[in-house]
């Protein structure tokens, strides 16, 4: 990657990275005309010093036999095997109009068989998620996904988390004002029956409040039942920007939320819920804080239907 380019918002002190592929037909996501660049470290890269050999010295023995035993071969350094050639790709994907950043997030099914594209830039910036389905080693297009109450500058797509058997799947809009709450956030569940896919449910944040960026990272489990959700700008009693997740279960296709999740004594724009990961049965669930002094991640555990 040549260049990054970074999106913050500037009420929230949360850092986005996208590669400049996404960017190369404006100048980032947000309001704003032009992204800011922001929080770039210049890390050193750690330095190996190899010293030369020293000069050996000789020492002379008056009287003694010179060694004329000769020195041992050398053997030789065994032959380097080359690496493999490139190994031909299965498909190349493409769908939309230039500038539309197709594969700007990506997904992929368990079971290999289901994957999600997401083009961040399209509509003007709502975004829009393609599906395709695998059959016979052959990748078809089932479906474009968007959100019908969806705005430009929503990136819908900028998140995605997909079930093991690929017929469930959770779709961030991260950037979606709510009732009037610019870049509240919000996360729309998608069913598939068939080769069809369908919208189970909107979800949004409890007490939600503009800036949270609710959906900026998402996590599924295997069987597509408990969705969790992060809001990396979501203020926590009075401390700002902190960051909550919040988990979702799935009865029938009834969504409800189950716990929302906060770090005791957490700092300031220490932004929790920037990153998750989910165990495959939904009960171990790592969030990270990249903000949280030098970073931290916190892990949670479920048990009888509660967060600790």
């Amino acid at each position: 990657m040549n260049h990054v380019l970074v999106r913050r918002m500037a009420h929230v002190g949360l850092v986005i990275t996208v590669s400049a592929a996404l960017f190369a037909a404006c100048g980032g996501g947000s309001s704003s005309s032009a992204p800011t660049t922001t929080r770039v470290k210049n890390a050193a890269l750690p330095t190996t010093t190899v010293e030369g050999e020293e000069g050996s010295t000789e020492t002379t023995v008056e009287g003694a036999t010179p060694d004329t035993s000769e020195a041992p071969a050398v053997t030789e350094a065994p032959s380097v095997t080359e690496a493999p050639g490139v190994v031909a790709n299965q498909a190349s994907l493409s769908a939309g109009q230039d500038g539309d950043a197709f594969g700007g997030a990506v997904v992929v099914s368990a079971d290999g068989s289901t994957l999600a594209v997401g083009s961040l830039r399209s509509k003007s910036d709502q975004g829009s998620v393609t599906v395709f389905g695998r059959s016979g080693g052959k990748w078809v297009q089932q479906e474009v996904l968007a959100d019908a109450n969806g705005a430009a500058k929503d990136w819908f797509g900028y998140s995605m988390a997909i079930s093991k058997d690929g017929n469930t799947l959770a779709i961030g809009a991260v950037y979606a004002d709510v009732s009037g709450k610019a870049d509240q956030g919000n996360v729309l569940v998608y069913a598939r029956s068939g080769s069809a896919w369908t919208l189970q449910e909107t979800l949004i944040g409890k007490a939600g409040a503009a800036g949270d960026v609710f959906g900026v990272s998402v996590a599924l489990s295997a069987d597509g039942n408990t969705v969790a959700v992060g809001a990396a700008g979501a203020d926590v009693g009075n401390v700002s920007d902190q960051g909550s997740t919040s988990v979702f279960v799935r009865s029938g296709a009834q969504w409800s939320l189950q716990q929302v999740l906060t770090v005791v004594g957490g700092e300031t724009k220490a932004n929790y819920g920037s990153s998750l990961s989910l165990s495959s049965d939904g009960d171990t669930l790592a969030v990270g804080g990249p903000n949280a002094g030098k970073g931290s991640v916190v892990v949670f555990s479920r048990a009888n239907g509660t967060w600790s």
